[in-house]
């Protein structure tokens, strides 16, 4: 259920922001950019909608309508190259790259989620949920906090904001997916939640692991998301370029 409203949210937020989007580019050189963007963003929220009335009902979607499920991931993608656009005409130190980051993990797990709803034929969908999916819950809500804190503090715009709420409001979508996912595992080969994990040393961990209720990896999967979300906010963080150099090298260490 949590995850059928923040889908709708999702879809909501998403096309706001890239009507805002326009709004703030109007006299930009990518305004064409920005208009495809917003076209794409009406189709991702359509699809977002059905995506929400699976999560609500349980039901697999009709055939004919299983391509709607993918224009979320197009929308994604074309914000990503508008970011990216509007990258190159700034300097590396200038830019902020976490917005460009947040969109890259975002298209990554938004792909293999719709072939999960849509039962599109794939290779291992559920493992991409899980391995793409929860950096783009670290990314959303560590910079999705960051925006709208810098609306209360900084008195940053209106688009900020927005896109705050957004990034929050998917990164909440994709948590509550992946638990739907793993609350509605039965066994190992109906959600390959193991193949996620391919680290050596994680496996013998989870695998020395006592018995739970939940099984051996869920509870890790659920005690890792905070440290993931917090060293992967850290590790593309170009403004601690000016820290000393032993908190430098703790940083790289992290």
């Amino acid at each position: 259920m949590p995850a059928g409203v923040f889908a709708v949210l999702s879809a909501a937020f998403a096309l706001a922001y890239s009507v805002m989007t326009i709004l703030t580019r109007k006299d930009s050189e990518y305004l064409l950019m920005s208009i495809i963007c917003a076209f794409l963003a009406m189709l991702a929220a359509i699809g977002l909608v059905f995506m929400a009335r699976t999560h609500f009902t349980g039901f697999a979607p009709v055939s004919n309508i299983a391509f709607l499920y993918i224009f979320p991931t197009l929308w994604a993608v074309s914000e990503l190259i508008s970011c990216f656009l509007e990258a190159t005409k700034l300097s590396v130190s200038a830019s902020d790259m976490s917005l460009l980051f947040c969109f890259i993990f975002l298209t990554l797990s938004l792909f293999p989620q719709a072939m999960v709803i849509s039962k599109i034929p794939g290779r291992n969908p559920v493992k991409a949920t899980f391995i793409y999916g929860l950096p783009s819950v670290a990314f959303g809500l560590s910079y999705g906090a960051f925006l709208i804190a810098r609306v209360i503090f900084d008195s940053a715009d209106g688009m900020a904001l927005i896109a705050g709420v957004m990034f929050i409001s998917f990164a909440l979508y994709q948590l509550f997916y992946i638990i739907e996912l793993t609350r509605g595992a039965l066994k190992k080969d109906d959600v390959q939640i193991v193949d996620a994990f391919t680290d050596v040393a994680m496996g013998r961990i989870c695998d020395k692991s006592k018995m739970t209720p939940a099984g051996k990896f869920k509870p890790w999967i659920r005690r890792m998301c905070g440290p993931v979300a917090i060293v992967s906010f850290l590790m593309y963080q170009s403004s601690l370029s000016g820290l000393p150099k032993p908190a430098k090298n703790l940083h790289i260490f992290l």
